[in-house]
């Protein structure tokens, strides 16, 4: 210090002697504390408002740093394609390349991906089929036992005629909704009546003739029902009474009008009726 120069103190406070004005500043100085505490974070689980920020960690770094927004941006597989191209979603995925998947066991039958594995497997446990040939007047059956199989011939029938054959079973065969013809006189049976129901609508007294076999060959088992619809008596009986037989009882005639007979071929020329008849 230089000669004759009188040194000087600067204090931050007044220097305080008073007893209560001490405590005053400690109070003043322990809620400035306080105030400013309230501004930090604890170190144990803090919570920050604002937009907090800390250093970037480089890509792939894998420790307890604080990871920020930068780089998780920066990690490659979420640069470099986007992750959207690279992943497959849950939902109807479409996959590229060559995906795999493992391999069902033999006879699986889930829901379970099936790898060509899995059906080449499969496929291979299948019985091989042996040599097969078809004959012109043969056919071929497969026969397998589940670890053999073999091809065994089988005649085939001639169907010429097939149609003809179809178109005649209407008048060999009772269908199970019977069609319903209606006479206005006197009428003779036919072929085509078989499985059929005659009404009689005449308001005369009239006749239903049952044809012999050399005239129409109806088959054994036809069955035709026969109504008297109209005020008309109707009589059912053979054409040629010396050579059908038509059984009944007690007559061969119908009681009234409405009355329903029924008649059927037993054998060659040979008809039952039966229903309300009257003699």
């Amino acid at each position: 210090m230089a000669s004759g120069l009188t040194p000087t103190y600067l204090l931050p406070y007044p220097l305080q002697t008073d007893p209560v004005d001490v405590a005053s500043d400690a109070q003043d100085l322990a809620d400035a504390v306080e105030v400013a505490l309230l501004t930090k974070s604890p170190l144990a689980s803090p919570t920050f408002t604002g937009v907090p920020v800390a250093p970037t960690a480089g890509s792939d770094t894998s420790t307890t740093q604080i990871a920020t927004t930068q780089v998780v941006i920066n990690q490659s597989y979420l640069k470099t394609p986007p992750a959207s191209s690279t992943y497959a979603p849950l939902l109807y995925p479409t996959f590229t390349g060559t995906p795999a998947a493992p391999t069902p066991s033999l006879g699986t039958n889930t829901t379970q991906i099936a790898t060509t594995a899995y059906v080449q497997t499969e496929l291979s446990n299948f019985v091989t089929l042996p040599a097969q040939s078809y004959p012109a007047t043969n056919g071929q059956v497969l026969f397998s036992n589940g670890s053999s199989a073999s091809w065994v011939n089988v005649a085939i029938k001639d169907v010429t005629g097939l149609g003809t054959i179809l178109d005649a079973l209407p008048s060999t065969y009772a269908p199970l909704n019977i069609p319903i013809l209606t006479k206005t006189s006197g009428y003779t049976l036919i072929l085509s009546d078989a499985s059929k129901q005659i009404e009689m609508n005449v308001g005369s007294a009239n006749s239903l003739l049952i044809p012999t076999d050399a005239s129409v060959l109806f088959p054994v088992g036809t069955t035709i029902v026969v109504v008297q619809l109209g005020a008309g008596q109707t009589t059912i009986s053979a054409a040629v009474p010396a050579v059908t037989t038509v059984r009944y009882t007690p007559g061969n005639k119908l009681r009234t009008q409405y009355s329903t007979a029924t008649l059927v071929k037993r054998a060659a020329d040979d008809w039952i009726l039966s229903g309300d008849l009257i003699a």
